[in-house]
């Protein structure tokens, strides 16, 4: 993700290629994180097409072509991606049961059993020590 996004989620915004993930801007795009983790899992269309939230203010993104799929990484792999990106890089405030619900989903999809750990412990942990 960084290699496009930059490791801070600055994307175009800062000399990436992709665009920008933080200030709200993946929340923006993608409301839901189902979208989100599709989109992620099958890459962008053809450049050119609009894609995520067509209420967004600013219209809907614009294709620039190049998101590839990452269809070959578990859903734990791109749900821990997409909290990532929604709550450490957008910001993205929840509410306590919304949290609760996401690291409910978070201990399923974890295919150790529950050995890595909350979300917050394991991914925004990494973040924090520079594990990005």
């Amino acid at each position: 993700c960084a290699t496009c996004h930059l490791g801070n989620g600055g994307g175009r915004a800062e000399g990436g290629v992709g665009q920008t993930l933080y200030e709200g801007e993946v929340v923006a795009t993608f409301p839901d994180e189902a979208s989100m983790f599709d989109y992620i899992r099958n890459g962008s269309s053809a450049t050119g097409e609009p894609y995520g939230n067509p209420d967004r203010e600013g219209g809907q993104r614009i294709s620039i072509g190049g998101m590839p799929a990452f269809a070959n990484l578990t859903d734990y792999e791109l749900y821990a991606i997409v909290r990532h990106e929604r709550e450490a890089l957008s910001g993205e405030e929840i509410d306590d049961e919304t949290f609760a619900l996401r690291e409910e989903q978070w201990t399923t999809l974890n295919e150790d059993g529950g050995t890595h750990g909350t979300f917050a412990e394991t991914v925004v942990g990494a973040a924090e020590a520079g594990g990005e």
